[in-house]
């Protein structure tokens, strides 16, 4: 008689197939986006550098709802009670444009009170003077400010613009509302 050659039978597992490293690398790298996503919402974007970063962020566009929004109360009631006497401010829309980077440096809590901090910001500015081209990348100058921040009833950061004094940003001629920035 013939001899009947078969292969042996190979049956697949049930599951994924991967070994248990594998596994074990796909596993750490799950961990690690989710706590650098908890990291980024609720450490970071709680910070008081976020929020000076944020507001001068807000200078550069020329978004004045945003910074009014990021100005401590005690400022709104005393200085600025509206927006509209908020908007007569030199910063509000003179800078538009003209920051071209932003560098702040690590915040420095308060050692009577926790809920303030100060921290000093470096701003680089393109067209040193409102004469100056914007495009210009030769003409570029950088201030340093120190900024207080205080934490409102929320806990969110605010900048307190009144213990803030941003001498060096301010003695930069900051370009008018209505100038073509030519």
């Amino acid at each position: 008689m013939a001899r009947m050659v078969s292969r042996a039978q190979q049956r697949e597992g049930v599951g994924t197939g991967m070994k248990v490293s594998e596994t074990a690398i796909f596993i750490v790298l799950a961990l690690l986006i989710v706590f650098g996503a908890r990291w980024y919402f609720f450490i970071y974007r709680k910070s008081p550098g976020y929020a000076l970063g944020q507001y001068i962020s807000a200078m550069e566009t020329g978004n004045v709802v945003a910074q009014y929004d990021l100005i401590d109360a005690k400022d709104k009631q005393s200085l600025f009670p509206t927006k509209k006497d908020y908007e007569k401010e030199k910063q509000v829309r003179g800078y538009t444009e003209r920051i071209s980077n932003i560098s702040l440096a690590e915040p420095v809590l308060n050692a009577k009170n926790p809920d303030i901090v100060t921290v000093d910001a470096t701003v680089s500015l393109k067209g040193v003077f409102a004469s100056k081209n914007l495009m210009d990348t030769a003409a570029v100058s950088s201030v340093t400010d120190k900024y207080t921040l205080e934490r409102d009833k929320e806990g969110a950061w605010k900048v307190a613009l009144d213990r803030s004094p941003m001498t060096n940003l301010l003695k930069n001629e900051a370009n008018a509302p209505s100038t073509s920035f030519e």
